[in-house]
């Protein structure tokens, strides 16, 4: 029981409000091509799918998505991170 209990509680460290796990270099990165769009997000989904416990809150995704911004992208996304925008919390 003392092992079960252990990993739960590693388990509960691994994810902390605020942390953004690093960029995967697997991971495409996205400048606002629309083009680009679709193959981008479902990039992300997958990630997403294959770590759910280092992804387990919207704001989470939101902040590893945005970290993978750059160009015109990152610059519609930079006021919202600006002002903590509610859409942050939100990844539908």
């Amino acid at each position: 029981q003392l092992r079960s209990e252990n990993a739960a509680l590693r388990q509960a460290l691994a994810f902390r409000s605020g942390d953004v796990p690093t960029l995967s270099t697997s991971t495409h990165r996205f400048s606002g091509e629309p083009t680009k769009l679709r193959e981008f997000l479902d990039s992300l989904t997958v990630y997403f799918a294959f770590q759910p416990t280092q992804f387990s809150h919207d704001r989470t995704r939101v902040g590893y998505l945005i970290s993978a911004l750059s160009g015109p992208a990152l610059a519609w996304a930079t006021p919202m991170v600006s002002s903590n925008d509610p859409v942050l919390s939100d990844y539908s």
